[in-house]
């Protein structure tokens, strides 16, 4: 089992887990792979930092791919966020996640920016007053100049840019990604319990 009243990978005792070992753990109780035909097991928490999500090739994550974006295909629910020193999780998505609408020709794709996004994000960390497991809405959490925004706004610009090319785009970089599962038999296993799963299941607020 995972135990989330424990740390787990280099949470402190205030986190309780941090933001590799909770993007695996919303894998793993959901009874998704991390590589291929390798049994889930709850001691993988600590095996796969934030930093191996920007590079899922060169890291062992076979049930992993970077996104491709397209004229009708952008973010989804479930989709990983990763730059060196921090991972988090793509919660829910509205009609139009990027804000592409703000773009009215090919021209104006560069001007796309975090604070017309239309999605939210799950992550573990103390970053802006949160303490353990949180939730933001894009356009509070990514701010000009602070951690991932400049490589969530290239994806936004790159969607904006198939929109308008009619082409697909697939970002690679060595700094940051947006990752999804591909969910695919070889990628699916039993799922990983939760230490006192019955009694958050019971926290009926939730």
């Amino acid at each position: 089992e995972l135990n989330l009243h424990r740390n787990a990978g280099d949470g402190t005792k205030v986190l309780g887990i941090d933001c590799s070992g909770f993007v695996f753990t919303a894998f793993a109780t959901a009874g998704l792979r991390m590589q291929k035909n390798r049994t889930l097991k709850a001691l993988d928490v600590y095996s796969w930092g934030s930093g191996s999500y920007v590079d899922p090739e060169s890291n062992g994550l076979s049930c992993f791919s970077r996104i491709t974006l397209s004229e009708g295909e952008s973010v989804r629910a479930g989709d990983v966020i990763a730059k060196q020193g921090h991972v988090l999780m793509i919660d829910e998505v509205g009609m139009d996640p990027f804000g592409l609408s703000n773009a009215k020709d090919r021209s104006s794709c560069s001007s796309l920016r975090a604070s017309g996004f239309d999605f939210s994000i799950i992550q573990s960390s103390n970053s802006k007053n949160g303490i353990g497991i949180n939730r933001f809405k894009a356009s509070d959490y990514f701010l000009p100049g602070e951690g991932m925004t400049a490589g969530v706004e290239s994806y936004a610009v790159a969607a904006c840019l198939a929109k308008f090319d009619k082409k697909n785009h697939t970002l690679k970089s060595s700094d940051f990604s947006i990752l999804r599962h591909s969910e695919i038999p070889e990628c699916r296993d039993q799922r990983v319990a939760l230490t006192d799963e019955s009694c958050v299941q019971a926290c009926v607020q939730l």
